[in-house]
């Protein structure tokens, strides 16, 4: 099961590079919490695909030209880190953005239920038990 938890994870992605957020939301559970742990826009926890709706929405509006590159997937058995390289240009400043950031995916029932999102990928993956 864990290997096609990460099929899961990279068809989310590539859903959102092809078809934007109404794409991949078919590949989060309804009641999805994503919580950002640190430089992301806002630390917060979003809640249900509104909550994803308005997370990527704050993203939409500080980013032009967004993309979401899949860098890494590894199998953590029911949990799935993904290390995600995210660029663009800021839209005010025009200035390229360059981050990756690790993310930690719960999946059930062929679902993503809950999302970490970490600036660091060793503390996404301390946080999944796993080391470098």
């Amino acid at each position: 099961m864990s290997q096609e938890n990460v099929e899961i994870v990279r068809r989310a992605v590539e859903a959102y590079e092809r078809e934007g957020l109404g794409g991949s939301m078919r590949y989060y559970d309804p009641e999805i919490k994503w919580t950002t742990t640190d430089t992301a826009i806002d630390r917060a926890t979003y809640r249900g695909h509104d909550g994803v709706r308005r997370l990527f929405g704050t993203f939409d509006a500080e980013f032009d030209d967004l993309r979401f590159d899949v860098e890494e997937l590894i199998d953590a058995g029911d949990r799935v880190i993904a290390t995600i390289r995210i660029g663009g240009r800021g839209r005010a400043s025009g200035a390229p953005v360059d981050r990756t950031w690790s993310h930690v995916c719960s999946l059930r029932d062929g679902m993503i239920y809950r999302v970490r999102a970490y600036t660091e990928r060793a503390e996404a993956l301390e946080a999944a038990g796993l080391e470098e």
